[in-house]
């Protein structure tokens, strides 16, 4: 259940070392000294997503707080709700 948990719900950025974690438990993200590493990783990822046109690009900085910005309002049979998320 725990893998599973992972796979479904994991967090914004993960950063692993993978010579001293292959199996990618340990999320060193969080931890103040690389945060350094984090601005750079960003950068360079903001930057190639720019460069190749990458339509996630849109939602750089979208965190969540709010109604995604893409999904519609209203469909033929009433207010969007995500069918697959939303139990009827």
């Amino acid at each position: 259940r725990f893998l599973v948990e992972r796979m479904v719900r994991h967090p914004r950025e993960e950063l692993y070392d993978l010579q001293k974690d292959p199996d990618e438990f340990d999320n060193l993200a969080a931890e103040k000294s690389y945060g350094g590493l984090l601005v750079e990783l960003r950068a360079q990822l903001k930057g190639w997503m720019v460069e190749t046109c990458d339509p996630w690009l849109a939602l750089w900085d979208y965190d969540g707080s709010t109604p995604d910005p893409f999904e519609p309002k209203m469909t033929t049979d009433g207010p969007f709700r995500p069918r697959w998320l939303t139990p009827k």
